[in-house]
């Protein structure tokens, strides 16, 4: 298991890969395990995740550009009667987004629930393809940054963790960690909605 984790952390091309597929914390997880890297190793991984998820968005972007707002509020009005999403509410979305957009592709990047679809407005609003993939771009970085350091601190301190506390407590210690994450996301979601 251990050589598993090292060839993928070794192998930058996989992290790169991984990255466009999967989500952020997962990879940043994986590759945090080998505490014997220096910090540098652990920048580069967290730059080239930041780029993986930026291609990403950027696929999305261009998808929802094709889409287009007229199929969105068709699909949003068909879809309306299984009370999937309402088309007022998705008016709501494209006002705020119109107003505010660039702080919402910032950190939505940040806010774990909405990462992927906050892609969206911005492409069916043809935001500026520069701006976009800057503020996509930074708000991922800014995030990976904090979770990939934090995860590699966590496991530089896997073995006293697991020496006082034990495997069980360690893996939850983990799951506190990620949910605390998750937390922090979701309400960051809730402020940006009531401004």
């Amino acid at each position: 298991m251990e050589e598993a984790i090292a060839a993928f952390g070794q192998n930058y091309w996989l992290i790169f890969i991984s990255s466009l597929f999967l989500a952020p914390e997962a990879v940043l997880f994986v590759t945090a395990a080998m505490a014997d890297q220096p910090l540098l190793t652990v920048f580069l991984i967290i730059v080239l995740v930041s780029i993986g998820g930026s291609i990403g968005s950027v696929c999305i972007y261009f998808l929802s550009m094709l889409l287009g707002r007229e199929r969105l509020f068709y699909l949003a009005g068909r879809a309306q009667r299984y009370y999937l999403v309402k088309v007022d509410d998705l008016e709501q979305v494209f006002d705020f987004f119109e107003r505010k957009g660039h702080w919402v592709v910032f950190f939505g990047r940040m806010a774990p629930t909405i990462r992927s679809l906050v892609s969206v407005p911005p492409g069916i609003i043809r935001m500026p393809f520069r701006r976009f993939l800057i503020y996509t771009f930074m708000g991922t970085f800014v995030w990976n940054v904090f979770v990939g350091y934090a995860f590699y601190f966590f496991w530089m301190h896997a073995e006293a963790i697991n020496k006082l506390l034990g495997l069980y407590a360690a893996i939850c210690l983990g799951a506190v960690i990620l949910f605390v994450f998750w937390l922090v996301g979701r309400n960051i979601v809730k402020r940006m909605m009531n401004s």
